[in-house]
């Protein structure tokens, strides 16, 4: 019989194993499991059957019911039928039961203290409930279980903080393992059987790089948090995993000592440069003629989204976009002091551009442009929304032609940085301008722009007004300058530090060394 643990309610199931003929890949050899029965805490989504020690002498459950903080007690002779027998309580032991372990009709509960951060026990039941003594082991002890022998107990002391030790009220417990020796009987045990593995003897730099020590001001002995424990079966060592440092202690359970820390590795994401390959997107289409003949053709794409395998052809789909089109650097034209900015195609409409790349032959078309509208149809451009004052919130740069002629101002224009595809099929964008989110269907027709508040004072409306309004002391024209999307949350990440305060000058985003990330 295989028992899982699960936190919402007990499921007991018994394994029927199905033998399949793996011909190429046995690895995939699949094991099928039929539910027998189920027992139900009635507590929902409250870690309610958290951890379960079988005993298969008397075919009982002991479930850590952590939402209570004591032990349910289930009866699975008829594992079609499991039923309640009856709770452990330990209270009168401690604060909370957080694991429990059975052997030849001992009960070991690990039983933390309060606060946690004091030294917590091991208290011994029968398989009966009946008290039958009690043992002090490390601070927040967690995992709990008998070695294959029978002779120890064995207890992952956490030693969770409750703060760093920087200020007077924090509390930083060293973790350790505590070994109980049982050999005697649980009756007679006393202090003298007890022993601490702890974690004094390392430092941070005897250990291996890929071991996280973190904690502020803390030493290795405080920062390694024991959790979970297996047990060689020849009852001589143990592995306890150190939930927080990305390492596997190693027990020594004779000596009651660690004999090293074991670091789990470290995963290198970094691409070798020598397998990048470059594909080359031809026969660009025009954009448009500038008012001084100069023909100007689609590039200077921003963002990029993969949208996935086309199925009849296994050609890799994209989704880019460029941003406010073609634009010229910062010039002052009429020699007030203030830069303006060049816009070779005023009437450049902001647009999706779709293509497909073949890894096979290194061909990549364009297969579909979208321009990007308002709600009512109104195309939607590159050019800056509001005048402003230079340098100040929601002021933009001033737009003019080849020849420094002044453009208008569109209130909806976009310098877009950046795209992505939510799970419902409609596409987030970001831009620079305000900073602004822009919300497309998947027609490119804009369902929403959000931009920071105090953005539309100037009876002039930009979009809804749904972002902190700090985020409009950008540096003008260095709002949001790329998105990511995860489980129905936005994130935009703004290009430069946040003029604050704010001054025409720009100065203090200019040595600013933070920079904002919205989740929206």
């Amino acid at each position: 019989m295989i028992i899982l643990r699960k936190t919402k309610s007990l499921l007991i199931i018994a394994m029927a194993i199905a033998t399949l003929l793996c011909i190429e890949l046995p690895a995939l050899c699949q094991i099928k499991l039929k539910g027998l029965g189920t027992y139900a805490s009635g507590i929902f989504d409250d870690s309610a059957a958290e951890i379960i020690a079988h005993d298969p002498t008397m075919q009982r459950l002991f479930v850590v019911n952590a939402a209570i903080g004591q032990i349910d007690v289930l009866d699975i002779q008829n594992p079609a039928n499991p039923t309640h027998l009856f709770q452990i309580d330990v209270s009168p032991y401690g604060a909370a039961a957080n694991s429990v372990a059975v052997h030849a009709g001992i009960v070991a509960i690990a039983v933390e203290a309060d606060p946690m951060q004091a030294p917590g026990s091991v208290v011994f039941f029968d398989t009966d409930g009946d008290f039958l003594t009690i043992v002090t082991v490390g601070a927040l002890p967690d995992m709990v279980t008998f070695t294959p022998n029978g002779r120890y107990v064995l207890v992952a002391n956490e030693g969770e903080p409750s703060g760093y030790c920087q200020s007077g009220d924090s509390n930083d417990p060293e973790g350790s393992v505590s070994v109980i020796d049982i050999s005697r009987g649980v009756a007679n045990l006393t202090r003298a059987d007890v022993r601490t593995a702890d974690f004094q003897r390392f430092t941070r730099d005897s250990l291996h790089p890929d071991i996280r020590i973190y904690g502020p001001d803390a030493t290795v002995a405080q920062d390694l948090e024991p959790e979970y424990i297996t047990v060689a079966d020849n009852s001589l060592t143990a592995w306890i995993t150190l939930q927080e440092n990305n390492a596997v202690a190693v027990l020594d359970i004779f000596t009651a000592s660690i004999t090293e820390i074991l670091p789990l590795g470290s995963k290198n994401y970094a691409l070798d440069i020598a397998q990048l390959r470059t594909f080359t997107l031809d026969d660009l289409p025009i954009l448009g003629l500038t008012d001084a003949g100069q023909e100007i053709r689609l590039g200077g794409f921003s963002g990029l989204f993969f949208e996935g395998v086309n199925p009849q052809n296994g050609n890799l789909q994209f989704i880019t976009h460029p941003d406010r089109g073609p634009n010229a650097d910062l010039i002052d034209t009429d020699g007030d002091s203030i830069k303006e900015r060049q816009f070779p195609l005023p009437d450049y409409q902001s647009q999706w551009l779709r293509f497909e790349l073949s890894a096979q032959t290194g061909q990549v078309y364009i297969t579909d442009r979208v321009g990007l509208v308002q709600s009512d149809g109104t195309p939607i451009s590159g050019l800056p929304n509001l005048e402003g004052v230079a340098g100040l919130a929601h002021a933009d740069e001033v737009p003019i032609d080849l020849f420094g002629n002044p453009l208008r101002r569109d209130a909806y224009g976009a310098d877009m940085e950046g795209i992505v595809r939510a799970n419902d099929g409609t596409y987030w964008m970001v831009d620079e301008y305000r900073p602004a989110i822009y919300h497309f269907d998947p027609n490119g027709v804009l369902i929403n722009r959000y931009v920071p508040a105090g953005s539309n004072a100037a009876g002039i409306i930009v979009g809804v007004e749904a972002i902190p309004a700090i985020f409009a002391q950008r540096r003008a024209n260095r709002g949001f300058e790329a998105v990511a999307y995860w489980n129905g949350m936005l994130y935009a990440f703004i290009q430069s530090p946040i003029d604050n305060p704010d001054i025409p000058t720009e100065a203090n985003s200019k040595v600013g060394r933070s920079i904002r990330i919205l989740v929206f």
